[in-house]
């Protein structure tokens, strides 16, 4: 019996390490893709570039200036406006397993990138007070399914858009299986209120007015 329990335990033993080896294995080829594929080089070239930032703490750390703990990075990642440039900071030195499972789905960051959206001065130029997740979209095109997050958000007087109430954007297009960290290439808000009616309509008018008529999207 302890001869079978001693067996036992070396080929769990075993199974486990194999799986984390393939584990590591398979974060190092899906960090190479996505260096390729996502990031402009040497993010992180110089911390100071952050001085402004609240991920100033975070550049300096990953520099190895200052000590720091997962608590920062969650409560950074926390944040949807800063939520992609924590994964793109993590993702250039190769921290990846850093970053808090409970925002690495698509819907934490299609958040993020709405709200990245929206904070920029041509747009609706500042943070939302409020964004919650209405739905998810699917759209048929040429054989091809594509799911977009639809998102509806507020902001808060003096703001000219106050008046509006809750407004509808769109994130998107996603395809099956895509990873969380893939940016979407067609992220619009006409800045309609929301009818959750029509947010398939919305949805459907951004893929085929902004994704597809929009070449530099597509590169």
């Amino acid at each position: 019996m302890m001869l079978f329990s001693v067996v036992f335990l070396i080929f769990f033993g075993l199974a486990i390490v194999i799986k984390q080896s393939m584990q590591r294995k398979w974060d190092r080829d899906e960090i190479k893709r996505l260096k390729v594929n996502v990031l402009p080089p040497k993010l992180l070239a110089n911390p100071e570039d952050y001085a402004e930032s609240p991920l100033h703490w975070l550049a300096l750390g990953l520099a190895g200036k200052r000590p720091f703990q997962k608590t920062e990075i969650v409560a950074l990642a926390g944040d949807p406006l800063l939520r992609y440039d924590v994964f793109r900071m993590l993702l250039e030195c190769e921290a990846l397993g850093w970053f808090p499972d409970k925002y690495a789905t698509l819907e934490a960051m299609a958040e993020s990138h709405m709200v990245r959206w929206l904070n920029f001065p041509t747009e609706l130029g500042c943070v939302p007070s409020q964004i919650k997740l209405l739905s998810k979209e699917t759209i048929s095109y040429e054989n091809q399914v594509y799911d977009y997050y639809c998102f509806c958000f507020k902001v808060k007087p003096p703001h000219d858009m106050a008046k509006q109430g809750w407004m509808v954007g769109c994130v998107g297009p996603f395809v099956m299986y895509d990873n969380p960290f893939v940016f979407p290439k067609g992220t619009f808000s006409r800045f309609n209120q929301v009818d959750e009616s029509k947010l398939k309509q919305e949805a459907e008018w951004t893929f085929h007015n902004i994704y597809l008529n929009n070449p530099s999207l597509k590169k």
